[in-house]
């Protein structure tokens, strides 16, 4: 299968009532390089724009400190339909809201 699996292997031994198991390799292989970053759940629930949510997961897995990401990249990745204009005004809000919330020290905007 092309998919990821999570566990390799699975068994369970019932005259010694317990489970044996094995993490696939290929799973392993992501958390060894660092390839997920962690999401603080309690600062997730705390935003109410999509848009922040998606920035968020975008910021946290990546490196720490400052981060660039091009307006037309950003919009491609969302897969955002809106007019550029409407696009960034949607934006602001995102980036006003992590900084409220502290989870960016502070959204520099280059000019449009």
């Amino acid at each position: 299968s092309a998919g990821l699996r999570l566990l390799g292997s699975f068994e369970f031994h019932g005259g010694r009532d317990t489970y044996h198991f094995s993490i696939d390799w290929r799973t392993m292989a992501l958390y060894q390089r660092e390839a997920y970053g962690l999401l603080e759940w309690r600062q997730r629930l705390r935003l109410q724009q999509d848009l922040a949510k998606w920035l968020h997961c975008l910021i946290v897995s990546n490196a720490p400190g400052e981060q660039r990401y091009a307006l037309k990249d950003l919009r491609t990745w969302i897969g955002a339909v809106d007019r550029p204009r409407r696009f960034r005004a949607r934006l602001e809000d995102a980036m006003r809201e992590l900084e409220q919330n502290g989870l960016i020290k502070q959204a520099r905007r280059r000019p449009w």
